[in-house]
């Protein structure tokens, strides 16, 4: 038997459901298919005609951010974009299927509730859940390029098959100089933004700008397509840097600019508010902590009227990923290293380090590394090889789980939202940049500098944007540092004073101002220098969820 239930808070009507007997579509979302924009009750139509087979054949061909669940007799197939954009979970008891993108509708409805405890120490290491797993063992999701297939045979047993119609794999480089290169990106970045303007439809759009170079190319192209209905936006504790160099750029492409500020007693009074208990389960999913950092900003902004009831939020994720941001960080840290382990290292010391976890957990998350490494073939005996499968591991895992997870906040607070910078045609090209063009992420920093460029005198905001980077990097390298466990050792366990004014700095002078969600003396007992806010939030969110009874002993 086969039961399907969708909602979405505060936005009741955002999937569109036809009906014919005991048939249904359920579509939410839009796509682009031979350079129609479908979307509504027309992509529902659309869907509702094509057959199975059909559905498989055109995902090759769509672009967009959509999730499709087609019903027909005792057959359904369940599709969600290369990105996981609009999560889908399910899960199976005796012959009873259960589909929803709300889990705990679904946790209501099996009788075996056991938590998975793999998947907990990885939600502690890590922030989410990899895999198709949850924190639940009954309870899986559709992963990012997935498509999900189950069949109800009256004489036979339940069949559930899930098939990739998408992989983020390089297959091969582009030929081109940078200069050429350039001017590719160029049309691809247009192109991006001529369909996003039919999209957006003349609606408000908020652009989170932060001081980083993807919020800042989105407002760019804005601009550079004429588009004036444009309100930016940031946060923080008064006069952070981030904020400053926002301000700067809205200032310059003359758009409006909100700001909203933080402080460690804001945090606490917005943090153990109703709204934010209501949030931190609808924004998990058992699968990635909830996404805070501009939860009351957009809250503020909406209570205090200072953005329309139907804009839309544009955020920057995440041109800096697919533009080589993380390969960049590997190959300084680590250098041109190749091979298994080098590979399992890389991994574990760059995406499962919210804790000191015991050495037992390596082997959990060793386990998990290699049954992925093993799906299928790669080639890690080079560093390009290690790159492709580091950044494949990356978008399926922590982009599409933890990083895009963050549009929930504007779903819960009743807006739309659109990534852009996800979109086919990017990734597609990035994709295939040679890797001198991608460390570093020279092409890509150059595309936004000379683009930013055109709209300011100066080049005040760009040395600004570096000069956060080299701080950022610097406290990297100074991370790095105190991996050593001597050095750790001496200044950490035996230097009080040094400890002392580590935890201070961090507690009370942090830019977002954030960790007033915690006692000081649980910081205290916790903090050595390594640990960041989502640490604390992955052992919430388990404690809310009663996963675990002795979370400090984890």
């Amino acid at each position: 038997m086969i039961q399907i239930k969708l909602k979405n808070v505060n936005n009741p009507d955002k999937w569109i459901t036809i009906k014919d007997g005991n048939n249904s579509v359920h579509i939410r979302g839009y796509l682009y298919y031979k350079h129609k924009l479908l979307k509504g009750n027309e992509l529902a139509n659309f869907i509702q005609k094509l057959a199975f087979d059909e559905i498989l054949r055109i995902l090759k061909d769509v672009n967009g951010f959509f999730a499709v669940i087609k019903k027909k007799e005792n057959k359904l197939i369940a599709v969600v974009d290369r990105l996981r954009s609009i999560p889908l979970f399910y899960g199976l008891e005796g012959k009873n299927f259960y589909l929803s993108d709300d889990p705990h509708w679904i946790l209501e409805r099996i009788a075996d509730k056991s938590c998975d405890m793999k998947s907990q120490k990885e939600f502690l290491a890590t922030g989410y859940v990899t895999g198709s797993d949850t924190l639940y063992k009954n309870i899986k999701q559709i992963q990012a390029g997935e498509v999900l297939l189950f069949t109800d045979n009256a004489n036979t047993n339940v069949n559930i098959e899930t098939k990739r119609y998408y992989k983020y794999i390089k297959q091969s480089d582009f030929t081109e100089n940078f200069d050429i290169l350039l001017e590719a990106l160029d049309d691809r970045v247009n192109n991006v933004f001529e369909r996003l303007i039919k999209v957006l439809d003349g609606r408000p759009v908020v652009i989170p700008l932060s001081g980083g170079y993807d919020s800042r190319l989105i407002a760019v192209m804005m601009k550079e397509f004429n588009y004036e209905n444009v309100i930016c936006f940031s946060y923080g504790r008064p006069g952070n840097t981030e904020s400053k160099i926002s301000q700067q750029v809205a200032r310059n492409l003359g758009y409006r600019w909100e700001f909203v500020p933080y402080s460690n007693k804001s945090w606490h009074n917005w943090y153990y508010s109703k709204e934010m208990q209501h949030y931190m389960l609808f924004g998990g999913g058992f699968s990635s902590v909830p996404h805070i950092q501009d939860w009351p900003a957009v809250w503020e902004l909406k209570k205090n009227d200072r953005i329309p009831e139907n804009s839309i939020f544009i955020p920057g994720h995440s041109a800096d990923f697919i533009a080589g941001s993380h390969i960049t960080n590997i190959y300084k840290i680590y250098g041109k290293v190749y091979g298994e382990e080098k590979l399992l290292k890389t991994i574990v010391n760059y995406h499962y380090n919210l804790y000191k976890w015991p050495k037992r957990d390596f082997l959990v998350f060793r386990d998990k590394i290699l049954s992925f490494l093993s799906s299928g073939e790669w080639d890690i005996e080079t560093f390009e090889g290690l790159a492709n499968f580091f950044e494949y591991w990356d978008w399926q895992e922590r982009q599409a789980k933890f990083i895009v997870n963050s549009v929930r906040v504007y779903e819960f607070w009743g807006y739309d939202w659109l990534i852009p910078l996800w979109d086919n045609e990017l990734m597609d090209f990035f994709i295939k940049v040679p890797l001198e063009y991608r460390l570093n992420k020279k092409l890509y920093d150059t595309y936004v500098k000379n683009k930013y460029g055109k709209f300011t005198s100066g080049n005040q905001q760009i040395i600004l944007g570096y000069k956060s980077m080299m701080i950022r990097y610097l406290k990297r390298l100074l991370y790095m540092l105190f991996l050593d466990k001597s050095v750790r050792r001496f200044y950490i366990k035996n230097n009080h004073m040094f400890k002392k004014f580590l935890y201070k700095k961090e507690y009370y002078n942090h830019p977002l101002g954030w960790y007033g969600i915690i006692e000081l003396d649980e910081f205290k007992k916790v903090y050595t220098g390594r640990e960041n806010i989502n640490t604390f939030l992955s052992r919430k969110y388990l404690n809310e969820l009663n996963s675990i009874s002795n979370i400090k002993e984890i």
